[in-house]
């Protein structure tokens, strides 16, 4: 069985800076409405996958009955055995670590799983998604450089909790793709470092993709491979704006867009609610602010092209 997963665990109070917003309920909508366009998404394009979403509060009738009628799996699993308090940027987020605990005890090893946070969007099939992880655990690198302030505090927080230096990859919390096999490793080595580093006081940054991170570079025995060429991570802040053509050109199968939580995202969702479909892949991408997919030339451009071709020709 293929699976694709959501997880949302509800905080006492929002910490994160993707989403202007800090009431509570309001938030968990949100994140509720992002996750129908996740995983009704997945399932549009791929049928025959198992399509869960993970949760540790009642997300009421109105969503109950929107996940139903997609053909979507709810499961309530309490959220705790992983935290590390709230003095660790984002601890609610360590609820993937409960979610894979429970994933490997009722899936089988040849089983294959991905799990992706709420704000994103499948565009296409996943076949190939699917075939890689047969044999291999499939991470997002993020391709920070090692003089990258959140990479470099990967590595000092490995070298705080082991004592020696390591080159880790900064691999993103967004995606987790692994058979059962592979999960069930890559979560035991996730927990052994969050119990090494639960004595280790003044880490930096500290957060899931840390733990990640380490426990791949730690412990892993099998076969990594980059999700990149399957999942983008979109940048469409106003202070930090970073997007890819590669929804058409060399195209990705699945849209992560953090800072659309609110916005795209909530867009995407009411058209499928009202027709009961998803629109055109060039829609999804405009309301995200994606930039257009052709290349910027001017028609002074292409006439100074034109003449400088023409004087060569005359020279030679």
């Amino acid at each position: 069985m293929d699976y694709f997963i959501n997880m949302l665990a509800r905080p006492e109070q929002i910490t994160t800076g993707q989403m202007d917003e800090k009431n509570v309920d309001k938030a968990m909508s949100i994140y509720l409405k992002n996750s129908v366009v996740s995983l009704c998404s997945a399932k549009n394009h791929n049928g025959d996958i198992e399509c869960l979403l993970y949760v540790n509060f009642d997300i009421g009738d109105y969503f109950t009955e929107i996940f139903k009628k997609n053909d979507i799996k709810i499961r309530r699993l309490a959220f705790g055995k992983h935290s590390m308090g709230t003095n660790y940027n984002w601890d609610i987020v360590n609820y993937r670590y409960d979610v894979m605990r429970d994933l490997i005890a009722n899936i089988s090893v040849d089983d294959r799983a991905i799990i992706i946070d709420t704000d994103t969007i499948c565009v296409a099939s996943l076949t190939s998604v699917y075939n890689e992880i047969d044999s291999n655990l499939l991470l997002f690198d993020v391709q920070h450089s090692i003089d990258h302030i959140d990479r470099k505090a990967i590595l000092d927080n490995y070298q705080r909790i082991y004592r020696r230096p390591a080159n880790v990859t900064h691999y993103g919390g967004e995606f987790i793709g692994a058979n059962g096999l592979l999960l069930k490793e890559l979560y035991q080595s996730c927990n052994q470092v969050i119990n090494d580093a639960n004595n280790i006081p003044d880490l930096l940054r500290w957060n899931d993709e840390h733990i990640t991170s380490i426990a791949v570079n730690k412990e892993m025995s099998g076969s990594v491979h980059n999700a990149n060429q399957y999942i983008y991570r979109y940048w469409t802040g106003r202070g930090f704006y970073l997007a890819s053509t590669n929804y058409i050109f060399n195209p990705v199968s699945i849209w992560h867009v953090p800072n659309e939580k609110k916005y795209g995202f909530i867009k995407i969702f009411d058209y499928f609610m009202e027709h009961n479909r998803f629109p055109e892949l060039i829609y999804i991408a405009k309301q995200f602010g994606f930039p257009k997919a052709k290349r910027p030339f001017s028609f002074r451009f292409y006439l100074g092209r034109t003449l400088n071709r023409i004087k060569q020709q005359i020279e030679h």
